[in-house]
């Protein structure tokens, strides 16, 4: 698993609420 993987995609959930649009979750297998 990738460390701190969980808070990158917490972020973009919130970045996502916040903006109302999408947010592209790169890089996820890293």
């Amino acid at each position: 698993m990738l460390e701190g993987g969980g808070q990158i995609i917490r972020t973009s959930i919130a970045l996502s609420a916040l903006t109302g649009e999408e947010v592209e979750i790169v890089n996820v297998r890293g």
